[in-house]
């Protein structure tokens, strides 16, 4: 019997989606996505050869739609009925504030 090899990952993601987009939108000339994997991705586009990404995570499942509020904020919009809040001038997993129910928490516009 010959002895197998080793398994070897033929292909790795080290950063971005791993499923459908379901927003994006331009700040400051800086692409940001939101995705059905429920990560925001706020993506470099420096001068390196690969383009990576800075990935948010705050809503708890699929992102239905992002938004930015003003200079350096965005909302996103969950499917689970959350809204989070995110303060990208200092770009962290918990620069954000999250409103669990936003029917009972904000007026009506």
């Amino acid at each position: 019997a010959k002895k197998a090899s080793p398994r070897k990952r033929l292909y790795t993601k080290d950063y971005g989606h791993f499923d459908w987009l379901s927003s994006c939108l331009y700040l400051h000339d800086t692409p940001i996505t939101a995705g059905i994997d429920g990560k925001i991705c706020i993506w470099d586009r420096s001068k390196s050869s690969t383009i990576k990404c800075q990935q948010l995570v705050g809503n708890q499942g699929s992102i239905s739609s992002i938004k930015s509020l003003a200079e350096n904020n965005i909302v996103s919009a969950g499917y689970d009925g959350s809204l989070c809040v995110w303060n990208l001038s200092s770009i962290d997993s918990h620069s954000f504030q999250k409103i669990s129910n936003p029917k009972k928490a904000l007026p009506p516009l």
